[in-house]
C-alpha cells in the first residue's frame, strides 16, 4: 500500500538537493535526488534481505548500507517545476506501470 505522497512530503520524510552526474562523454547532467524515509516495517524487511544476501555472499554489510536501508532514494531530471510531491506520484505511477504483471 502506498501512502499519499504529499503526506510524506508534508512529514518532512521526503527530501530533496539538487545534483548533477557527469556522463562518459564528460559532459554534466542536472538533477535531484529524492528520498523518502521508510516505515520501520519495511527497513526492517529491507535489512533482512541485506542480511541474508550478505550471509550467501560471505560478504558484510557495511555502517553506511545499514543506515541508508532505511531511505528510498531517486534521482531524477524532472526540472525544479515539479515539486517533489509531483515527482514521487509520477515516479510511482510509472513504475506501477512499467512493473511486471505476475500471472
Amino acid at each position: 500500500m502506498f501512502c499519499s505522497d504529499s503526506v510524506l512530503c508534508e512529514s518532512e520524510r521526503c527530501q530533496q538537493w539538487s545534483t548533477r552526474v557527469r556522463c562518459a562523454d564528460g559532459d554534466w547532467i542536472r538533477g535531484r535526488l529524492l528520498a523518502v524515509q521508510r516505515s520501520a516495517q519495511s527497513t526492517r524487511i529491507v535489512r533482512a534481505r541485506m542480511e541474508r544476501y550478505a550471509k550467501k555472499h560471505r560478504k558484510i554489510v557495511s555502517p553506511e548500507s545499514w543506515k541508508a536501508a532505511a531511505y528510498f532514494a531517486v534521482w531524477t531530471t524532472l526540472p525544479d517545476a515539479f515539486p517533489a510531491s509531483q515527482c514521487w506520484s509520477y515516479i510511482v505511477h510509472a513504475g506501477k506501470s512499467n512493473w511486471p504483471s505476475s500471472g
